[in-house]
């Protein structure tokens, strides 16, 4: 009687770690997915920082007058609003073809918001 009982007890404690190893690896399968889905945006956010990197060496490079300064920084509010509409505009489901005729983008920069609002969205979708 206590053997089967032993034994009956041990088939249990078997059972529920098959369940547990079946929850581990449901959990494993989707962090892989996880992984996989945040290391795709890195490739934006890689040319972000090269182009950052860029402009930062460039403007070391070539000292600014005071007076260019002033209007440096007007030339720079009124690029961020650009960047601040195209975002909008992409929020919206605008084309690139849109944000270069209206915000002044160039294609690559257009095509660079789009692929970064696209990635965002999909991480978006992978949460919920």
């Amino acid at each position: 009687m206590w053997l089967e009982l032993v034994l009956v007890a041990l088939a249990l404690l078997v059972m529920g770690q098959g369940v547990m190893l079946w929850q581990v690896r449901a959990e494993m399968k989707r962090l892989r997915v996880l992984c996989e889905a945040s290391a795709q945006t890195d490739v934006p956010t890689s040319m972000l920082v090269a182009v950052l990197s860029r402009v930062q060496r460039t403007l070391e490079a070539k000292p600014i007058a005071p007076v260019q300064e002033r209007s440096r920084v007007r030339e720079v509010a009124a690029v961020s609003s650009s960047y601040d509409v195209a975002r909008r505009l992409v929020s919206e489901g605008a084309g690139a073809d849109q944000l270069v005729e209206h915000c002044g983008l160039s294609r690559g920069e257009a095509e660079l918001l789009r692929s970064l609002h696209a990635a965002r969205e999909g991480m978006g979708a992978a949460r919920t």
